[in-house]
């Protein structure tokens, strides 16, 4: 039987769900129910204990049981290009011909082509963590031997 457990120490009679290889004879009762399916040890005298996955469970040491987690995004940082043009921003409706067409603003209106433009890259500054993940809170998983 797999349990999870907020306390720091296991109780008695349980191991951690960390992949551990345990001994087949000492733990006998425990093979026989899970066998090697979770890792045959050394192929012989032992067989490994089921390795909780953290996919979608944070699992720590025991040190850190029953400490909750906020989610975290990894520091990271975007570039972008600040744009300025030589020409005139006019509506829609003064602009005709070669001119006409809108660049995707919202109020429809248009930079008059023809005119000088300048671009200064920019990054802008580190925001985050040092790690990505969910919220949560630590907790061991163990097995009943």
């Amino acid at each position: 039987m797999i349990s999870t457990f907020a306390g720091i120490v296991l109780p008695a009679g349980y191991f951690a769900c960390n992949g551990a290889a345990v001994s087949r004879s000492t733990y006998a009762n425990l093979f026989a129910a899970i066998g090697a399916s979770y890792g045959a040890g050394d192929g012989s005298t032992t067989f490994n204990l089921p390795n909780v996955p953290t996919d979608y469970t944070l699992v720590q040491a025991a040190s850190n049981v029953g400490t909750q987690t906020t989610g975290q995004v990894i520091s990271h940082n975007h570039t972008f290009v600040a744009q300025s043009w030589g020409g005139a921003t006019l509506p829609p409706s003064a602009v005709s011909g070669n001119f006409s067409g809108t660049d995707g603003d919202i109020d429809g209106s248009t930079v008059v082509t023809g005119y000088d433009r300048s671009s200064v890259p920019l990054i802008m500054a580190n925001t985050g963590g040092g790690a990505n993940y969910p919220s949560g809170l630590r907790i061991t998983y163990c097995i009943k031997f």
